[in-house]
């Protein structure tokens, strides 16, 4: 079985918001060092990101920090 962080992860790369956007729990909320952002928010970044041609995570030094089915972190430096 693919791990939650794997199929998010594709899902990133194909730049696909809108199955991105179902795979997110209705009550989201992202955490990123002192800030908190909602699933409204975080949503307006990742269309942001996803319109950016030089957006792309398979050069980004990513390390999984958790991968279970209600909670998926990672850290991300450099992409």
């Amino acid at each position: 079985m693919q791990s939650h962080f794997f199929n998010m992860f594709e899902t990133i790369l194909a730049k696909d918001i809108e199955a991105f956007e179902s795979y997110m729990h209705p009550e989201f909320i992202s955490v990123s060092e002192f800030e908190m952002s909602t699933r409204e928010d975080f949503l307006t970044g990742m269309k942001e990101w996803f319109d950016d041609e030089t957006f792309d995570l398979r050069n980004a030094n990513l390390v999984i920090v958790a991968d279970i089915q209600i909670c998926i972190a990672f850290n991300m430096n450099g992409t």
